[in-house]
């Protein structure tokens, strides 16, 4: 399962100290855009992780707080 995060990511091996100090553990892979809209340029920084499914789930609490990860319910028909 590959998460994507919008310009910032927790290393999976130091995810849980990372919280606890409240730091942030970049990866090398970093994706750039530059986009003109208008005469104004965005850069949008992007990291790519791959996770377990299991780390997601042992840890979703913690994700779900940080804004991480986003649990949507869907509604039966």
């Amino acid at each position: 399962m590959m998460l994507e995060f919008d310009n910032y990511l927790f290393d999976k091996d130091k995810f849980l100290l990372s919280v606890l100090n409240g730091d942030v553990y970049k990866t090398q892979y970093i994706i750039s855009e530059v986009i003109n809209n208008k005469g104004f340029l965005t850069v949008s920084n992007k990291f790519n992780y791959k996770l377990s499914k299991e780390f997601i789930i042992d840890n979703l609490d913690i994700l779900r707080d940080r804004g991480i990860v986003r649990v949507r319910i869907k509604k039966g028909d």
